[in-house]
């Protein structure tokens, strides 16, 4: 009845058979990878990536003019310290030795941090929206005409290597979803509209080239093939 099958005990046993146990015994024809592999490109290849030109402005580059605005806006510095300081908690700040700072130790460390970073940062973004500006009726609209740009501004142009859309991109600390926004550039519009802010630096880029998806050589994927 139903009260037997729902209160039933059973006694099972698993047996857990690995099938690296039997590779040795497995004879691989190349033909068949061969094969398999053809039919199955779209499983093995490079994904499309980019390059881009970009323009970084670090934080600490403006620190000198942070603390000329946090002279001149103490009252509202104070805000932003006591508020951070009391969102976080005292035994959020600790010394090198683990103890927890005094409260006047804390807030002097908010103060020399995390506010002077974000006022540092909205000069950056002062910056780089000069950049940004300098760009919109530039012709024609190219990476080298963006690296001329910089320079002509007095600014240091750099060089990404190439980076799929879901990668992070070697060569700085992009702030994140920075490869997704520059993945949508293309050559007609190949320049940033807005500023990219990270935690340390702001950035401004340009598309310099596109590389489509390719597929993998069988040798470089014979592994992954076979397995």
């Amino acid at each position: 009845d139903s009260y037997r099958r729902e209160h039933e005990k059973a006694d099972a046993k698993i047996v857990f058979i690995a099938r690296s146990n039997f590779l040795s015994q497995v004879t691989l024809d190349e033909a068949a990878l061969l094969n398999h592999y053809s039919n199955n490109l779209a499983l093995y290849r490079n994904p499309e990536r980019i390059q881009v030109s970009y323009v970084q402005f670090d934080a600490a580059t403006f620190f000198p003019t942070a603390e000329q605005r946090m002279a001149k806006q103490s009252a509202e510095v104070e805000q932003m310290v006591n508020a951070y300081y009391e969102q976080r908690g005292p035994d959020f700040f600790k010394g090198a030795d683990g103890q927890p700072l005094s409260a006047a130790e804390a807030k002097q460390r908010i103060r020399d941090e995390d506010v002077r970073r974000s006022y540092a940062l909205i000069e950056a973004q002062k910056s780089a929206n000069l950049l940004i500006e300098a760009l919109l009726d530039m012709t024609p609209k190219t990476a080298e005409a963006f690296e001329q740009k910089a320079a002509d501004m007095g600014l240091q142009a750099s060089v990404s290597q190439p980076f799929a859309q879901f990668e992070t991109p070697a060569g700085a600390v992009f702030p994140p979803g920075f490869a997704s926004t520059v993945f949508q550039l293309t050559p007609n519009e190949p320049f940033m509209e807005e500023a990219a802010v990270g935690t340390n630096a702001v950035f401004v880029a340009a598309l310099k080239a596109r590389f489509e998806s390719t597929p993998k050589p069988f040798e470089e994927v014979r592994a992954q093939v076979t397995s």
